[in-house]
């Protein structure tokens, strides 16, 4: 098990107050820049807060000629991220019911894996803290993957390193990966953001997830942002709608 937090939070905080956790993409090399971003964005655009980012396992570490850390390694270093800020909740003066995610591309997968799956899933980790929820109380999915099997088709070798083979070999990984899987009426409210021109993460990706959300009464907001590609969109509408739903 291995996961990393970098925390930044407020000097002197009178009250409890919420966390936004911070999803970085799937590659080690860019993740400390982005992780900095983060931290950058959610301070100008929420104010007084704890910021938390994530350093989670990749698929680019390399052992033996295979992929070291394939599913759900991923999705159990988020949950006991969640679960490690809940048991240090006072330490850190946050409020352990106002905890929120945000994910750009593979962290927009991780939020959505965070936000929509409980512990009858089967993907908690064991990394202690056990008593504590993993559960996050609303999501941010910036141009993130929601339905593996078809995202497979365009990108079969990122796909496969995750999930450990074709979907011929593991159909069960796919899924399992694969957010839509766990939509239900009782999910933290979503705020899927797309870009209209995304040729990385195809916008039927996530047109496919609203269609799901609104078929089961979840509760979710779907944004396509036109002449925008695969960037992350940190504006206004991401913060007011972490506004309403954690303050």
């Amino acid at each position: 098990m291995r996961y990393i937090i970098k925390l930044f939070t407020w000097l002197g905080l009178a009250s409890l107050t919420i966390a936004i956790i911070g999803c970085v993409s799937g590659k080690n090399s860019t993740r400390e820049e982005e992780a900095y971003i983060f931290e950058e964005d959610v301070t100008y655009g929420m104010g007084d807060e704890v910021t938390v980012t994530i350093d989670y396992r990749c698929t680019d570490v390399i052992e033996n000629g295979k992929v070291k850390y394939t599913l759900p390694a991923q999705i159990h270093d988020v949950k006991c991220a969640v679960r490690w800020l809940r048991a240090n909740a006072i330490k850190y003066r946050i409020d352990p019911d106002r905890i929120g995610t945000v994910g750009h591309s593979a962290g927009g997968h991780l939020a959505l894996m965070l936000g929509l799956t409980d512990p009858s899933d089967g993907l908690e980790g064991a990394c202690g803290n056990m008593s504590y929820s993993s559960r996050v109380q609303v999501v941010v999915s910036l141009a993130g993957p929601t339905e593996l099997i078809d995202f497979y088709k365009d990108h079969p070798i990122f796909v496969t390193a995750l999930l450990g083979g074709v979907y011929e070999e593991v159909p069960e990984q796919y899924t399992r990966a694969s957010p839509l899987t766990y939509v239900s009426g009782d999910d933290p409210p979503v705020l899927i953001v797309r870009g209209e021109g995304d040729t990385i993460v195809p916008l039927k990706q996530a047109e496919i997830l609203n269609a799901k959300m609104n078929e089961v009464g979840a509760p979710h907001t779907f944004i396509v942002t036109k002449n925008a590609d695969h960037g992350a969109y940190m504006d206004d509408t991401v913060w007011e709608f972490l506004d309403r739903h954690l303050k």
